[in-house]
């Protein structure tokens, strides 16, 4: 059951460290093909909510591996 739960951890982590890096590193212009919601928010907003996503992805892994509880 651990190593399931840390694989699951793993791929919920990959997909949210990917789609923050896309609002992140991409104009909010081309994002607005796939998600159109982006047109309700500016730049900054939309590269904040990149940053949060990354900074999650970033938090399901990091405890664990660094031996927090």
């Amino acid at each position: 059951m651990n190593v399931f739960l840390w694989v699951l951890q793993a791929l919920l982590a990959v997909v949210m460290l990917a789609a923050g890096a896309a609002k992140i590193a991409q104009p909010r212009e081309k994002l607005a093909g796939n998600m159109p919601w982006v047109e309700d928010f500016t730049n900054a907003q939309v590269k904040a909510i990149g940053g949060v996503e990354v900074l999650g992805g970033l938090g399901l892994v990091l405890p664990a591996l660094t031996g927090s509880p």
